[in-house]
């Protein structure tokens, strides 16, 4: 395990890449211990041209992650040749990647696109439908997912889910499907945030807060007032640092209602004050992985539009309605919000 340990001493890249870079660093030299005859652990990394024909053998969507693997293990052990040989492969599939990125996202966007005002009225109808079902709140010691029809259950979901884009986007910009499958309730049952809380489950102390996205209520009864959402962990989360935004009312209100269903369901005599937002049914203190949480979307959207829409795109429609008509200011602490630099956005997003 040297090279993990290599990698793992980066300070530079976020937890979820170290351990993309160690995979595929591990992958290759997999398969050169099982080809060639290697001394040390990275003697492999010195076989330019096998590396580079391993590489090659690999589909097009891991080959991005399999050059940066290398070329920050070159950096790290100093072999600057071997760096440069790699970084000048790399150079060249960008090049020829970007033309077919572009012309097979292109061809997506065109069939499967949804115009923003379609999916933003399907939401708002369907919030009403939420919003009339629960307003009276008598529901509250008594809602669990078991007692809710199959469809009252899913139109829960799909509200929550695709309301992180559609219940207001200029309140919470639309943000990657990573931050909310990593997301934890705070304050949900008791108590906000204390020191004294240290030999909790998930340990809220400074080091541990900062491994997690918070949801933080705050009151006692997280049926009154959600404080705040805080993004720590996110893709570009070495560049902006920890992000803390408020939560629109009707996002707010859809929120309130799951929560209070999971807790219901998942905690009725354990009452934790800390909670992930999307419980694993066979663990409930585990999340729902970004994985599952992309599924669902996919799923729902195939049910309701006969379209293909997951979470990038979902991301990307909402972006590029809301970049079209926005000044250079704004557009700078709008990126901000949404966990992207604008000059990323002019590239991607806006028409």
């Amino acid at each position: 395990m040297v090279i993990k340990m290599i990698i793992e001493n980066i300070e530079s890249i976020s937890k979820s890449t170290k351990k993309s870079y160690s995979n595929a660093l591990l992958k290759i030299e997999k398969h050169f211990k099982e080809t060639l005859t290697i001394t040390n652990p990275y003697d492999w990394v010195k076989r330019r041209v096998d590396v580079y024909m391993f590489i090659e053998t690999q589909t097009e969507s891991s080959k991005a992650l399999f050059y940066s693997s290398v070329i920050k293990l070159c950096k790290q052990l100093g072999l600057n040749e071997e760096n440069k040989f790699y970084e000048s492969q790399w150079k060249k599939y960008v090049k020829i990647s970007k033309t077919i990125e572009k012309t097979t996202f292109t061809e997506r966007k065109k069939k499967h696109w949804k115009d923003y005002g379609d999916l933003k009225k399907w939401w708002d109808e369907l919030y009403l439908k939420i919003h009339t079902r629960y307003k009276d709140m008598n529901w509250i010691d008594d809602l669990v997912f078991s007692n809710m029809t199959k469809k009252t259950k899913l139109d829960l979901e799909t509200c929550l889910l695709f309301g992180f884009w559609l219940s207001d986007p200029m309140v919470n910009a639309p943000r990657r499907i990573g931050d909310f499958s990593n997301m934890l309730v705070m304050g949900c049952r008791a108590k906000r945030y204390r020191e004294s809380h240290k030999d909790d489950e998930h340990l809220l102390n400074d080091t541990k807060r900062k491994e997690w996205n918070w949801l933080v209520y705050e009151y006692e009864n997280p049926l009154k007032k959600i404080l705040e959402l805080e993004f720590n962990v996110y893709k570009t989360s070495k560049k902006y640092g920890n992000i803390k935004t408020k939560v629109n009312p009707k996002l707010e209100f859809v929120i309130n209602v799951w929560v209070q269903a999971s807790l219901n369901t998942y905690f009725k005599e354990s009452k934790p004050d800390i909670i992930p937002l999307f419980c694993q049914v066979s663990n409930p203190l585990k999340c729902w992985t970004p994985a599952y949480l992309s599924k669902r979307i996919i799923s729902i959207a195939k049910s309701n539009f006969k379209k293909n829409i997951g979470a990038s795109m979902l991301r990307n429609i909402v972006l590029s309605h809301i970049y079209k008509d926005i000044d250079l200011d704004k557009m700078k602490s709008y990126a901000l919000a949404s966990g992207h630099d604008y000059k990323t956005m002019l590239d991607h997003y806006k028409h």
